[in-house]
């Protein structure tokens, strides 16, 4: 049975992960072709972009605040032609939030310029919470910085099928929390869900109003 962990192992994720200055992955090219769960998010944070050309070039795509600075080079890699759509997770060069409000994208495609408006609404978990991905325990990490949120894992497979469901019913305090995908080992500290076939699956991550949505790879 899954077990929340404590308030001991909390304060000791946090100890570590606050002493990194809350630095937290980056998108892959993958999570930035990944549309948002909310549908007007996903309209607004899309950035459509067309290559109609016979051969692979360079594509940049970036992110300008209202006086024209750049504030998210989100996209710089060797494309091949075809039609492409990159969603923006609101986020700065930085890693940071920005505030709420209207932004515009820039597309070099080999030389050739294009551009269009974005549109950034924050949610008020999408604030008070963080996410990330534990590579080395196969798991992931979620901090909450205020009490009362209610939190859900939900897994699908390739298809969109619905393969695993993980819900917590009582309200989280505040803190770090750490969740681990396989119960190998016998650890108090850390909180176990279901284990799934080996393969690809994309995991949705729910706290109260916001979700982080993330592909995900089981090994074992």
């Amino acid at each position: 049975m899954a077990r929340l962990c404590s308030r001991t192992a909390a304060y000791l994720f946090s100890t570590i992960l606050l002493s990194a200055s809350m630095i937290w992955a980056d998108q892959t090219l993958k999570q930035k072709m990944t549309p948002p769960a909310d549908s007007l998010a996903r309209v607004n944070l899309r950035i459509r972009v067309p290559l109609a050309r016979d051969s692979a070039c360079r594509l940049v795509v970036n992110v300008l605040d209202s006086n024209s600075r750049v504030i998210r080079h989100l996209v710089d890699y060797v494309s091949p032609p075809g039609n492409f759509n990159f969603y923006w997770n609101k986020k700065d060069d930085s890693g940071a939030l920005v505030e709420p409000g209207y932004f515009r994208y820039e597309v070099n495609d080999c030389g050739v310029k294009k551009g269009g408006k974005l549109k950034a609404e924050l949610m008020k978990w999408e604030r008070l919470s963080r996410f990330e991905i534990d590579k080395d325990t196969t798991g992931f990490l979620l901090e909450l910085m205020a009490d009362s949120a209610t939190v859900k894992v939900e897994w699908f497979n390739m298809r969109k099928q619905m393969v695993g469901r993980y819900y917590l019913n009582e309200a989280m305090r505040k803190g770090l929390y750490h969740f681990n995908w396989i119960g190998i080992f016998d650890d108090k500290n850390i909180t176990l869900i279901p284990q799934l076939r080996p393969g690809f699956y994309e995991q949705k991550v729910i706290v109260d109003d916001f979700i982080y949505t993330d592909t995900i790879r089981f090994f074992h």
